[in-house]
């Protein structure tokens, strides 16, 4: 984080700091600012620092988790913007595996999941077929089935176009 703070100053670059419940309109979208750093989690800080947000337009809403951890996804869980998880889509917090519980996607409630996952953590693969790993991600793949999300978008297969 120091060298990334480094080259930002290096380069010139001024940066915003967001805050919490922020709303950032662009065109016809919405931005809701719902988690930010949380300073006072230690456990596995950077993740749990992630800047989760909502983007929502009159017709889609999109949960970006980023790859928040299980204090900072229950944090928000408890927080007045709780209600404002609730989204069509949700991006899977840290790749799909050990990031938020399953109380934070039964939030969400979502109809779709964003898996910006390789084909070996999706699978669960150590090098020796699927399961062989000690990812979660089958864990959170079994959630999302009792959850009844109605499809998986998987970055390893390729780009997608969701209209």
């Amino acid at each position: 984080m120091k060298e990334f703070n480094q080259a930002l100053r290096d380069g010139g670059r001024e940066v915003e700091v967001l805050s919490l419940g922020q709303i950032i309109d662009i065109d016809c979208m919405k931005i809701e600012i719902l988690g930010i750093k949380n300073p006072e989690i230690r456990s596995n800080a950077i993740n749990n620092s992630s800047v989760v947000m909502r983007v929502s337009d009159a017709r889609k809403s999109v949960l970006f988790s980023g790859d928040l951890g299980v204090e900072g996804g229950r944090k928000l869980l408890s927080s007045d913007y709780r209600q404002r998880l609730k989204a069509d889509y949700v991006q899977m917090a840290h790749h799909g595996q050990s990031g938020v519980e399953i109380d934070y996607y039964r939030a969400v409630s979502p109809r779709y999941c964003l898996w910006p996952t390789p084909a070996w953590l999706w699978n669960n693969d150590a090098g020796a077929g699927k399961g062989t790993g000690p990812w979660q991600t089958l864990t959170v793949r079994q959630w999302m089935k009792e959850l009844n999300v109605e499809k998986h978008y998987i970055s390893a297969y390729g780009l997608i176009r969701i209209d």
